[in-house]
């Protein structure tokens, strides 16, 4: 008896791009816009748009790194805004995903260099520290913020406004009294388990 799981099928739509793009821009100006993207002059305008905006979120959010990092994403960045302008379908969508995974793992901490190693499938090939490290950090404000967030979206089951009022309540007076800090202690306090969940 075969017992392996049926491989799934994709079921990604132009509304999967539309709610991105509303992530992205606002809903204000993507709404009702899904059957307009399957449209290639209507996608490659958008996309020009999202990949002028990726180099924004990425000058806006690297904000502490050495220059020859800030080099190598700038390279990984251009390598994917010049594959705009490749005319053959399968070369630009060849050199958007390569573009694309180069630029995640120069963010990581660089490209990996394996072009003469004959064997690449151990973990430590994959650690990317060679010359800097990726490390995320939380203020107190963030990790406030955080917390609110996994209790509005559900990410901690039983935490909504109806089932758990005190959260939302303190959350707002931290907010108010500018005391992220004394929200964090408190719901690690009184819901340590969920904190650990959470955070780790």
């Amino acid at each position: 008896m075969n017992t392996a799981r049926p491989a799934s099928v994709p079921t990604y739509t132009s509304l999967d791009t539309e709610h991105f793009l509303s992530f992205l821009f606002g809903k204000q100006s993507t709404h009702g816009l899904a059957n307009g993207l399957l449209d290639e002059g209507t996608w490659r305008r958008y996309r020009g748009k999202v990949l002028r905006e990726l180099r924004r979120y990425i000058d806006a959010n690297v904000v502490c790194t050495d220059a020859i990092h800030r080099q190598r994403i700038d390279i990984a960045l251009t390598k994917i805004e010049e594959a705009e302008g490749i005319r053959e379908p399968l070369l630009r969508e060849q050199a958007f995903v390569a573009g694309l995974v180069e630029l995640c793992l120069v963010l990581l901490g660089g490209m990996p260099d394996h072009w003469e190693r004959r064997v690449v499938n151990k973990a430590h090939h994959r650690r990317l520290d060679r010359q800097r490290t990726l490390t995320y950090a939380q203020s107190p404000e963030q990790r406030a913020h955080l917390i609110f967030d996994a209790c509005q979206s559900g990410f901690l089951p039983g935490m909504d406004r109806g089932a758990a009022p005190d959260v939302w309540d303190r959350y707002w007076a931290g907010v108010r009294q500018k005391d992220p800090a004394g929200f964090v202690r408190w719901f690690r306090r009184t819901h340590p388990e969920r904190f650990a969940a959470l955070v780790g």
